[in-house]
């Protein structure tokens, strides 16, 4: 192998590490984005349909009954609560994570 063989194969590898060093921060990057705006909830109400799953399921959960009757805006705040208890490590209290129904009175998680 000639020298100017041997300097080319040095840049392509070293290439080959910027490249991945580059795509890992990027993932950091888009991970660390993807926890600030509550994992994606939003985007991913609609796309896995949410909503209508919530209505589906709701009512048959006893733990927290009525949740199916809110808003999306109210379960959005609600999953906030959480997520903002995840990143800081606390427990949800009661009082952050009550939800108020579009018709009737306000339940708790």
């Amino acid at each position: 192998m000639s020298a100017r063989a041997g300097t080319v194969a040095i840049a392509r590898g070293l290439r080959w590490c910027l490249f991945g060093l580059v795509l890992g921060l990027a993932s950091v990057a888009l991970a660390w984005r993807m926890l600030a705006v509550d994992f994606a909830y939003p985007v991913l109400y609609d796309l896995l349909d949410i909503g209508a799953t919530i209505e589906r399921y709701g009512p048959e959960n006893e733990v927290r009954p009525g949740f199916q009757r809110t808003a999306r805006g109210e379960r959005e705040r609600v999953f906030g609560a959480i997520v903002d208890a995840i990143a800081t490590r606390a427990a949800v209290s009661r009082r952050s994570a009550t939800w108020h129904r579009t018709a009737g009175p306000s339940g708790a998680c």
